[in-house]
């Protein structure tokens, strides 16, 4: 089948930044992107599998939001100045509830090494509980004054989001509505500018489907001029409309040099959907 445009996660090594919602905000993941290479004898490990279910009977694959009888919104929204959940799924998982949003950046700055959170509540206002989990951002850059890389949302362009860890004794039907906010910083933020980094991309990703299930394999691809440690490559599956239903995470065991590449097939996710986005992430050594 034909491989969907690729996306790449980079987040920051050793720098802690401040941050605010929808603005600049703190992150100290000590992660950056990367790529196996071929023959690294590189392990498969699947975390975060993905939903088990659509969450609500009949709810069709062109629905934004699902389940539709849960309420989406945002904390303190301010509409096109920043990041913006354009999609998402609450699925009741193996584990538990997980949660998956599609986010556009709507602002005119780069939105840059972002989190998301969620407030879940039930019919009553009662909160279920607070939960976090990482943004996935398509465009690669270098710090020029710290000589580290950083993923960013560019305006217009869109990212992933998935937060796996959401307490088990909390169900989909106790679930009305999901309050969300942002933690990023605008690129604005690096007075030294940001310089793209190009060459590094999953590719030839191939659907292995099972049923509604389906595993991903392919290439991640180093051609940079750096090494890559600790790689993996996270896919959402998606729907025809671009909402993810899942996601699957495979990693690599040895660390990646310049000019290589790593095969990998990831384990199967529940909701296979019709495409996928794959995110590659490693700790770049320049």
């Amino acid at each position: 089948m034909s491989t969907p445009s690729q996306i790449v996660l980079i987040s920051l090594v050793g720098v802690i930044f401040l941050a605010c919602s929808n603005g600049s905000q703190q992150d100290n993941t000590g992660r950056s992107g990367g790529a196996p290479s071929a023959g690294s004898g590189g392990s498969q490990a699947e975390a975060g599998s993905g939903g088990q279910g659509e969450g609500s009977a009949g709810s069709s694959d062109r629905e934004l939001f699902v389940p539709q009888n849960v309420s989406f919104s945002e904390l303190a929204d301010d509409a096109d100045e920043g990041v913006n959940v354009a999609s998402a799924s609450l699925v009741q998982g193996a584990g538990g509830l997980e949660f998956f949003a599609s986010l556009r950046n709507d602002g005119e700055t780069s939105a840059c090494s972002g989190a998301m959170s969620i407030e879940l509540y039930d019919s009553a206002a009662q909160p279920l509980g607070s939960f976090n989990g990482g943004i996935f951002a398509a465009q690669v850059y270098r710090i020029n004054d710290l000589n580290q890389a950083v993923a960013c949302i560019d305006p217009q362009q869109l990212g992933m989001a998935g937060i796996v860890d959401i307490d088990p004794s909390v169900t989909l039907d106790q679930v009305s509505d999901v309050i969300y906010r942002f933690t990023y910083f605008n690129s604005e933020f690096f007075e030294g500018g940001l310089t793209p980094l190009l060459g590094f991309s999953v590719s030839d990703i191939e659907r292995i489907e099972q049923g509604a299930q389906a595993a991903f394999s392919g290439f991640l691809v180093n051609d940079l001029d750096a090494t890559v440690s600790e790689p993996s490559v996270t896919i959402f599956p998606i729907t025809g409309v671009g909402r993810p239903l899942g996601m699957v995470i495979v990693a690599g065991s040895e660390p990646i040099s310049p000019w290589s590449s790593w095969s990998f097939q990831t384990s199967f996710v529940e909701l296979g959907g019709t495409d996928q986005l794959a995110f590659p992430i490693g700790s770049i050594e320049f």
